[in-house]
This record gives structure tokens, sequence and C-alpha cells, in this order.
């Protein structure tokens, strides 16, 4: 099987660690860059979370440091969530490693330049980066195989009533990638909420070594917990890159309202128009998914202190 080359944008976060994690992991993956970009802490706190995970997992990933804010408001990030640190308690010790000199835009744009390919890119945080690499570079768009992105809801939000965290965090953003004319696959709220990582299997993945360990413990204190698992958001874009067939979808044409009390909605077309933007996650076989990732990260196991 081809490797798949993809660059993963994000702002870890738990659910950004599985992601990673799994990413780094995944022999049929050729994880060429990490991107960070502030969303659930400062983008200082992100890259360092983002650094701690590679040097764990003894990658050789570059990790370049984005966006520090939004297009066009103030950060408002949530740390709450998982933490002052946002990534609990796993952010500790010494870091060897440091991000490159480019920043990420520039990084994101480099990478894609030189790949023979058109890419993947996978984004598990605000959609700032992105959102910039088009507007600096619109010449890219070709490189740009697909977004596959965390975020959006068809239904309730977890910022507002109506408005998902990423998008809510810059809605501006958002708006400039739905409009970009890029294939677009969105893992939102509502299929998240049926992904639940299974309490069993997070105990399986403790015994995973140092670094299973400290995923399973965040997970145990920071993740949404839900009666027969937990939300681990972000994991779901690499699950379906890996494998869509765990998952059902639908077209439909997507817009985001930018200001106002639905400030962050993404706002489903519900009628049968052609013109669809994105393809939104809505169900998943979630036994297929924890046998998945019990595999995926089964050779943390393999990797020493």
């Amino acid at each position: 099987m081809a490797e798949k080359h993809i660059i993963l944008d994000c702002d870890p976060g738990v659910d950004d660690a599985f992601a990673i994690a799994a990413a780094i992991l995944d022999p049929a993956i050729k994880l060429d860059l990490i991107s960070t970009v502030a969303g659930n802490v400062s983008v200082d706190r992100t890259t360092k979370n983002a650094l701690y995970l590679v040097q764990d997992m003894k990658a050789k990933v570059p990790v370049a440091s984005g966006a520090a804010r939004p297009l066009l408001r103030e950060l408002e990030s949530y740390e709450p969530w998982f933490g002052e640190s946002g990534l609990g308690d796993y952010a500790n010790g010494d870091l060897v490693i440091s991000e490159t000199d480019e920043n990420a835009v520039a990084k994101i744009y480099e990478t894609l330049i030189d790949s023979s390919q058109p890419m993947t890119i996978v984004g598990t945080g605000a959609y700032t980066n992105l959102a910039l690499l088009l507007v600096e570079h619109p010449d890219i768009k070709p490189k740009i195989k697909e977004f596959i992105l965390m975020g959006g809801t068809l239904s309730q939000g977890n910022m507002s009533s109506v408005a998902e965290f990423n998008i809510y965090c810059d809605p501006e953003a958002a708006d400039l990638i739905y409009r970009s004319g890029i294939p677009i696959v969105t893992a939102g709220i509502d299929v998240s909420q049926k992904a639940l990582i299974k309490f069993q299997t997070n105990d399986q993945l403790a015994g995973f070594g140092f670094v299973g360990d400290k995923l399973a413990t965040l997970l145990k204190d920071y993740a949404e917990r839900q009666e027969n698992g937990f939300i681990v958001y972000d994991l779901n874009t690499i699950a379906y890159l890996r494998h869509p067939e765990f998952y059902k979808s639908r077209n439909y044409y997507m817009a985001i309202q930018k200001d106002g009390p639905a400030r962050g909605a993404s706002v489903a077309d519900l009628s049968d128009r052609k013109d669809t933007n994105v393809k939104v996650l809505t169900d998943v076989d979630s036994q297929q998914l924890n046998d998945w990732l019990i595999k995926e990260l089964a050779p943390l196991s393999k990797i020493s202190e």
C-alpha cells in the first residue's frame, strides 16, 4: 500500500494528541509536517505539546509554529477543557527538540510545493493557518488534494447552542476554507458523539508503554465522558483517512455564520442542491473504530523512555 503523505495542522489538546499518535504510528501514513495554531491554548503551548509528543514517540517529524490568534479577532482559548497546559500533566520534563525556523504557513507551503503529488491536509484546530495559506499563496490550491477537518455541527454546539469550538474560534478562517473550492471532509460533533472510545479500550491503551499510559490518563482526566466511553473528536480525522468505510456521510452545501449570537454556526442546506461543498461524517461503526485504535497504538509498547 502506498503511503498517504499528509500535513497535520492542530492545537494539542488531548484529542489532537490521539490524532498525532495515530498519524505517526500508522505505516500507511507519512506525516510530513505538524503545524500548530492557537486554539485550545496559546500557540506557544500547542507547539510545545506537539514537540513533547514527537519527542516521546521518537519520531522525525518537523513541527512548525503558526498563528497566535484568529484572523480578525482576539483568541478565546478554553483551557478548562484540557488543563492550563492544554495537555494536562503530559508536557513535563526536558524538551530537547524545537520547532522549525519557518512559521507554519511558510512550512506548509514549502512542503506542498516539494511534494510530487497533491497532499491531504488534516486540520484538528482552528483553521487560521489554512486560511492564511490560501490568502498568501493562492497558487497552492492544485497541490491540496483535500482537507479532512474536525469541526462543525449539524445540531448542538459546544461553544453555543449552534457553534462548535474550532469554527467558533475563527469563523472567518472557516468561511474562507468552506468557500475555497477544495474538497472538504468534516468530522464534527455529530459523528464524534457516536465515535466513543470505550473504557475497556482505554484500559488496554494504558498498558502500551509510558506513552500509552500517559494518553490513557489524559482521557480519564480530561476527555468528555459519556455513559459508554470517551469522546475523542480529533481522532476521527485520521480514522477516516485510513478507513472511510467505518463512516457514513452526506454531502451538503454549508456556510459559516461569522457574527452575532449564531457566530460559528455551520449552516447546512438540507435541500438536494447539487453544488455541495462539504462531505459531513454522520455516523460511525464504533466497534470497528475501537478495534482499529488498539491495533494502531499497540506499537507504543515498543517505545522506551
